[in-house]
């Protein structure tokens, strides 16, 4: 599902070039839930972006469901993430403007779909994630943990086949966090999807089907 083939990023600070990956190779196989440890500045967060296509490589390449994303146009990428792609991001990115249903209801909308059919789904997902008792609230009423479950429902809502997670637990205590792995490991295996965390959680990363860990741009089993 996907797959990542001699993935190198490099950053420009003026005359001086920062190496973020050096050369990642890595497949993660559909319905797999795969977690990615590591320290600050590893480049764990700069690997889902470019999974993700919010960033390209310097060098090599990325193939999704098979086939090769280097040769994407910014609408095909865009195309791509509202079909098969969710994000779930730590700091949740709710619009604060928007209830958690119609934050939620957005990637459909997104793709042009209206009527009915939003806010069922919308309220369908909220259910799966235990909100069905907030969707009229906006994000500033509700806690950290229940935002991040209105993020999960909100990446999950156009039933993609890829979840990507950056650090989805940081900016929740122990208990809540574990609930939110918990509630994305249930959902995924339920629906089949291809998951990747970012996480410097032990605890969550042991909840993965397997983990590999980043050091100074490489991976490692």
């Amino acid at each position: 599902m996907i797959q990542l083939d001699g993935v190198t990023k490099v950053f420009s600070r003026g005359e001086r070039a920062l190496p973020v990956l050096r050369g990642i190779t890595l497949q993660v196989p559909k319905g797999v839930f795969l977690s990615i440890m590591g320290p600050s500045g590893s480049g764990k967060s700069t690997l889902i972006n470019l999974i993700a296509g919010l960033d390209v490589p310097t060098e090599g390449q990325i193939i999704i469901d098979g086939k090769p994303t280097e040769t994407l146009s910014d609408d095909a990428w865009t195309t791509l993430r509202g079909t098969k792609i969710g994000i779930v991001f730590q700091f949740f990115n709710l619009l604060p403007t928007l209830s958690v249903i119609e934050n939620v209801a957005l990637p459909l909308q997104l793709q042009g779909i209206n009527g009915p059919e939003v806010t069922q789904r919308a309220k369908a997902w909220l259910q799966e994630v235990e909100l069905h008792h907030r969707g009229a609230h906006y994000p500033h009423e509700l806690s950290g943990g229940e935002q991040q479950r209105a993020a999960v429902a909100r990446a999950m809502v156009h039933e993609p086949d890829i979840l990507l997670a950056d650090e989805p637990t940081g900016n929740l205590d122990t208990t809540r966090g574990r609930e939110i792995v918990d509630l994305m490991r249930a959902l995924t295996k339920k629906s089949g999807q291809t998951v990747v965390m970012v996480t410097h959680s032990h605890e969550a990363a042991a909840m993965a089907d397997r983990t590999v860990t980043m050091i100074d741009g490489r991976l490692s089993s």
